[in-house]
């Protein structure tokens, strides 16, 4: 495979397939990695290029470790409060496992969720814009601030006066 990794940078890597993981709305390969002498887990969106060999390979160990042992780490969690606009709806029931979604009298929708804590999260919650809005907690709502303030003040300026 080609594998981008999150730092950005792209490796060639001969992987040994193991299983496929659904995880955080998301499918993961995990995989012995012949670059690595060891598990790793993939990311499938994050596979650029993908090449069957016509080597096999002998059955792998039966102690295939568990995925915190597999390059994957996971990250520090938080309980979120958000509340989005009847707008966007079809993401939020798209996004988002049923039970933790609550249909609001005036059509909003409250979802209190675990999330990561990590530059993903605000990242994918400016997707809604202003569709929604953070209820708690208090420091992820001046996260998403600041990072809207810094992309709004980035395009405030025509590209022609940035080059200037």
């Amino acid at each position: 495979i080609v594998y981008c990794s999150t730092s950005g940078e792209t490796t060639r890597r001969v992987i040994l397939p193991v299983k496929l993981i659904f995880k955080d709305q998301a499918w993961y390969l995990q995989a012995y990695c012949r670059m690595q002498e060891d598990y790793r887990l993939f990311k499938m969106s994050r596979i650029v290029e993908m090449t069957v060999l016509e080597e096999c390979f002998d059955a792998l160990p039966d102690d295939l470790p568990p995925l915190e042992q597999s390059g994957y780490t996971m990250p520090a969690m938080q309980t979120v409060c958000l509340l989005f606009s009847p707008a966007v709806a079809f993401r939020v029931y798209d996004e988002f496992e049923r039970e933790v979604i609550a249909p609001q009298p005036d059509g909003t929708l409250r979802v209190d969720v675990a999330m990561p804590q990590d530059s993903w999260v605000t990242s994918y919650l400016l997707s809604f814009g202003t569709e929604l809005t953070i209820l708690e907690p208090e420091q992820l709502r001046m996260e998403l601030a600041a990072q809207a303030k810094a992309i709004w003040e980035q395009h405030e300026k025509s590209p022609e006066s940035a080059e200037t």
